[in-house]
């Protein structure tokens, strides 16, 4: 059978289709793909029925085409970016989504499109003018940023115009890629900085944000963030919740029973007040919105290489954020990322170590999983193992 490679980027996973064929308690064994190295569609059917024997019951496609992604070998490019679904709000790569769906439902799988908001290098290269403004540090200026500028209504009207038509495909659901936050620095629009004073009284004024910012190995950090800086954030992560479901609304106008997933950063589960700072991703605003999935990243090594802990913390802190988020939004409605790579050496994680990641999460419980990024590298005995409990 023909070798492939799926890689599974940062980020997020689920898919339903009828009860007959996946019964509601069934847990989501899902992979994201990135890439897969078949060179036609007979190849990719292939490459899917060999995850399937190893358990896979759900596939998350990427379906955009950003200025550094590798092109789908079995895909006939006409534009350099773009996405790969037919849409007039977007240039068009190639359409293959619809045989995408089709291969994987003939299979019993489930298919869920993953999809950029914020990071779309389609929308951005065209319109320059609808990047977002940060605030620099090293200048004391608000300068131009690199991702689009959701609070820019003509932003909005081709999002949502680019998910609707989406939406029109015999998809099970939709993945927001993990570019849906706002970082410290980020969301200093004209048009933001208006409606935050609209809707506070207060000015979004970055010299009233931030203390004691200073320089460390090139990079720039803040000792304190003020007041005024918090009620900002909550106020970003307000606004990204409402960009969502606007987005969520668009693409349920064509199929009501879309389902959708958001991406979770770790920090929003283990470190919610760090996570409001950094990424205007508050948990409890989200569970407001009809998200369907809330998709842990929680990524062991990144998280071991980020925090300096112990494997034995890392593992705990593994066990603690999947009750965290268990208690926030019930079992049904969690999908934890458990990596399988190391994102630097880009060598397969030992077998032993994934399984010990498996466990934590688990700890005997029936929990959707989806692993990232699975490769040709990847041994998927580890898969099978997992969902099939016999790593329980």
């Amino acid at each position: 059978m023909k070798r492939f490679l799926l890689t599974i980027a940062l980020i997020g996973t689920i898919f339903f289709t009828p009860a007959a064929i996946y019964p509601h308690d069934n847990p989501i064994n899902a992979v994201q793909i990135l890439w897969m190295n078949c060179r036609n569609f007979d190849e990719v059917e292939e490459s899917i029925l060999k995850l399937k024997m190893a358990g896979v019951n759900t596939l998350i496609i990427r379906v955009f085409q950003n200025r550094f992604d590798r092109f789908y070998p079995f895909a006939n490019p006409k534009n350099e970016t773009g996405v790969y679904f037919n849409t007039s709000y977007a240039p068009v790569v190639d359409d293959i989504l619809g045989k995408l769906a089709e291969i994987a439902h003939k299979n019993n799988i489930k298919i869920f499109a993953w999809m950029t908001t914020r990071d779309s290098s389609w929308l951005i290269e065209n319109h320059p003018d609808f990047k977002e403004s940060i605030y620099d540090f090293k200048t004391n200026y608000i300068i131009k940023g690199e991702r689009l500028n959701i609070f820019n209504p003509k932003v909005m009207e081709i999002l949502k115009g680019v998910y609707r038509d989406l939406a029109r495909y015999d998809i099970d659901g939709i993945l927001f890629q993990d570019d849906l936050v706002l970082r410290h620095t980020e969301g200093y629009s004209n048009e933001a900085r208006s409606l935050f004073k609209k809707d506070t009284g207060i000015k979004a004024d970055p010299a009233i944000m931030y203390k004691n910012i200073y320089q460390k190995k090139g990079r720039y950090y803040v000792s304190l963030y003020t007041p005024y800086f918090w009620k900002w954030s909550e106020w970003k992560s307000k606004r990204l919740s409402h960009t969502a479901s606007e987005i969520m609304s668009a693409a349920r106008e064509v199929n009501p029973d879309l389902k959708f997933a958001i991406n979770l950063y770790y920090e929003t589960v283990s470190s919610p007040r760090d996570a409001l700072a950094w990424l205007s991703q508050n948990i409890n605003e989200l569970i407001n919105h009809k998200f369907d999935y809330y998709a842990v990243m929680a990524y062991h090594r990144q998280m071991k290489r980020e925090l300096g802990f112990s494997d034995k913390k890392i593992y705990e802190m593994l066990s603690m954020m999947t009750d965290t988020i268990i208690d926030k939004v019930g079992t049904s409605k969690i999908l934890m990322k458990v990596q399988v790579m190391d994102w630097d050496t880009k060598a397969s994680i030992p077998e032993g170590e994934i399984e010990t990641a498996i466990n934590s999460i688990k700890n005997g419980r029936d929990i959707n999983l989806s692993f990232v990024p699975v490769t040709e590298d990847t041994p998927l005995n580890i898969i099978e193992k997992a969902f099939n409990n016999s790593l329980l």
